[in-house]
């Protein structure tokens, strides 16, 4: 009579549960908050219940402990498994949607007010790798194609294009390989000389504290490539 009892509570809280499901306002069932806590809901009776189960067949009178309500049960829980996911899947179906609305095709117009076309002055490359990073989180993967054709036909110059692949995958290896070719790397031992020895001459105070800006910068980084970050850190507030 215990488990009949026990099986009849489960069976009222199931079905109970199920219909909470089922009369959920329909701005709600596309909240994502609510699908989870519904399912943290569902893990528990389910774990209830096959805990039930469980007892039960270990008693030696287990086919005399059978009753109707475990089938109700089984039904209930089922049935409520099944529309959470039918909501979830909903869910992820529209979070996907807007995410691909987020994204644009390439615009050449765009493309041409945004990307800056770079000269012999490394400022420039550097302006340019900057634009076709920001304009990439806008696209979608054609859009990223067309990208990467546009920047090596319309924006390199001669000398940037005989140094770079002509073709590119991925926008992420045309901004590598830029860096690595078109970008000077400097020497860590003259940038240090060079700082060391800056004068500031006829500059005015704001030029002169730009440039050793500029060139502590610059130090910082080229140390960055063979050193611990600790000991740039170190370095830099030696500087």
């Amino acid at each position: 009579m215990e488990f009949d009892e026990l099986f009849a509570e489960l069976s009222g809280v199931s079905q109970k549960f199920l219909e909470n499901i089922r009369k959920e306002p329909r701005e709600r069932r596309e909240r994502a908050d609510r699908v989870d806590k519904f399912l943290n809901e569902l893990v528990q009776l389910e774990y209830k219940f096959n805990k039930l189960n469980k007892t039960v067949k270990s008693e030696p009178n287990f086919l005399k402990a059978l009753n109707p309500h475990q089938a109700i049960i089984e039904k209930s829980l089922s049935e409520s498994r099944k529309l959470l996911q039918e909501r979830s899947k909903l869910i992820e179906d529209k979070q996907h949607s807007e995410k691909s609305t987020m994204t644009e095709k390439f615009d050449l117009r765009t493309a041409s007010s945004l990307l800056p076309a770079i000269t012999n002055e490394e400022e420039s490359v550097l302006q340019l790798i900057d634009a076709i990073e920001l304009y990439t989180d806008m696209l979608d993967d054609q859009g990223k194609k067309s990208l990467i054709n546009y920047v090596l036909k319309i924006k390199l110059t001669a000398n940037a294009k005989l140094r770079l692949r002509k073709e590119y995958q991925k926008v992420e290896d045309l901004v590598i390989d830029m860096k690595k070719t078109l970008i000077t790397k400097k020497s860590p031992t003259a940038l240090s000389t060079q700082l060391h020895n800056l004068k500031q001459e006829n500059k005015t105070i704001e030029d002169f504290a730009k440039l050793v800006e500029q060139l502590s910068l610059d130090l910082t980084i080229a140390q960055a490539d063979n050193a611990p970050r600790s000991q740039v850190h170190q370095s830099f507030e030696k500087q």
